[in-house]
């Protein structure tokens, strides 16, 4: 679709900035893990200047941003086992939906396999897959708590869906209109922000009550304490349950994940397992 946004081929069009990445590499920036601690960060990063480099990039595509809509997190859910640190990734099979997310599960101790969002179902049902990287609205409205045991929930990542038109498109509409559509996106975009939290949240608690309903009575929600990125907790310090975990200002993301794992990195290249009978794309 991107393509034929760029071309003119459609005039307007709503896609994951995951998938701007091959064209603006910075969009990758909302995968990077624990960088945007909270909800409230990740508005004011958009709205304190990143939004409008990013924009700015896409602009010189012949594309432009209009809404910059909110996912809300992602976190891991699988069938195997409970996640409580790090070195229980070692052995799943997890599906990523972007580049970073695929190198996340990979410095995790995981195999990262690419799958179609709409195959994951049935991918863990069958056992081609132990587990997925997803928002809670997604796990919800997939019923992936009829297949999942376990989520763990992390709050590592934030994909943005990005609502573009094409800058012809845009150009052919007079000022009033130029406006309206403007001031309509400004609105949307504040009401989406505004109920992404409330709307993982309620996901979440759904997903729960579902799987309770369905006699699981193992379903685990842990979450991480540890914060590598203060150095303010001694080595093998426990996990436990609160959400989320900083990003260390000026560190790399390399990094930082060798301290949240405290591994080395895994080397980088083209070595992500590829389920069989799988294509590409899908949201979060």
């Amino acid at each position: 679709m991107n393509d034929a946004l760029i071309s003119g081929g459609v005039d307007m069009g709503l896609n994951t900035v995951g998938r701007w990445a091959s064209i603006v590499p910075a969009m990758d920036v909302f995968d990077l893990p624990f960088l945007f601690p909270t909800y409230e960060k990740i508005g004011k990063a958009v709205d304190g200047g990143l939004g409008d480099k990013l924009g700015a990039e896409l602009e010189k595509k012949g594309v432009r941003p209009l809404i910059w809509a909110d996912y809300g997190f992602v976190q891991f859910a699988n069938s195997k086992k409970p996640i409580q640190s790090p070195d229980d990734f070692a052995g799943l099979k997890i599906r990523g939906y972007s580049k970073y997310s695929t190198e996340t599960i990979k410095a995790l101790g995981a195999s990262s396999v690419t799958m179609g969002s709409g195959e994951v179902y049935m991918g863990i049902q069958r056992g081609t897959i132990d587990g997925q990287v997803s928002g809670t609205t997604a796990m919800r409205d997939r019923k992936m708590y009829e297949v999942t045991k376990y989520l763990t929930v992390t709050n590592h990542g934030c994909p943005e869906f990005l609502l573009a038109i094409n800058d012809k498109s845009y150009a052919k509409l007079n000022d009033q209109q130029k406006k309206a559509l403007t001031d309509a996106a400004k609105e949307v975009q504040q009401a989406i922000r505004d109920n992404a939290k409330k709307e993982d949240l309620k996901a979440l608690k759904r997903t729960g009550n579902h799987a309770l309903a369905r006699g699981v009575t193992h379903l685990v929600f842990h979450t991480y304490t540890h914060n590598p990125c203060t150095n303010a907790l001694p080595p093998g310090t426990s996990f436990g349950y609160t959400i989320g975990t900083p990003f260390l200002r000026g560190q790399t993301w390399w990094g930082a994940m060798k301290a949240f794992t405290g591994r080395p990195p895994p080397p980088r290249g083209p070595s992500r397992r590829r389920a069989p009978r799988s294509r590409r794309g899908g949201r979060a």
